[in-house]
């Protein structure tokens, strides 16, 4: 019961803080994203697990001077195991966002899949192919010095093998530098 009163102290000073500085800064040319990717496939769950950590990194190059969009080239990175295996997504492409500080976007990356499923005959499964990430979020505070921190959720297509489709739910912390 004490770390709920913590954890709703903190976010309720996170707001008025968030309040205090004004909105986001949206356009930091620079963000990392940390969180948890959640697999919607029985097969993927069982090699990788229920929740598989994951990973971005995106940079921004194109800023639209009238509508106001980012485009980034993106990195992404998520995986999990479990005693059946273990299961890793690694892509590289662009995505594009809106800027406001409720945002949303979508990404079109390259990504390498691989699966080592344990079991009497041990094998190892890869893909590589096209795949897309939905993303919406909410810039929730922004420190002296433009540095924003977001929530952010997204959903990730990714491309099947094996009879493993590795496609996701996730949500995660992104922070503009």
């Amino acid at each position: 019961m004490r770390s709920s009163y913590t954890v709703a102290g903190a976010l309720a000073l996170a707001a008025a803080f968030a309040a205090l500085t004004g909105p986001a800064r949206a356009d930091a040319g620079l963000s990392v994203e940390l969180g948890a990717q959640f697999p919607e496939q029985g097969a993927a769950r069982s090699v990788g697990g229920d929740v598989q950590t994951g990973f971005g990194v995106n940079y921004d190059f194109i800023r639209a001077p009238i509508v106001p969009v980012q485009v980034s080239f993106a990195f992404d990175d998520a995986n999990g195991s479990t005693s059946n295996g273990k299961l890793n997504q690694v892509g590289f492409g662009v995505a594009g966002r809106l800027t406001t500080p409720l945002y949303a976007g979508i990404g079109f990356s390259v990504y390498n899949v691989n699966a080592t499923v344990n079991g009497r005959d041990p094998q190892t499964l890869s893909s590589t192919g096209l795949g897309t990430t939905i993303f919406a979020g909410e810039r929730f505070l922004t420190l002296p010095g433009g540095v924003s921190f977001a929530l952010q959720g997204n959903y990730k297509q990714l491309p099947q093998f094996g009879g493993i489709n590795p496609s996701s739910y996730g949500l995660g912390l992104r922070i503009q530098l």
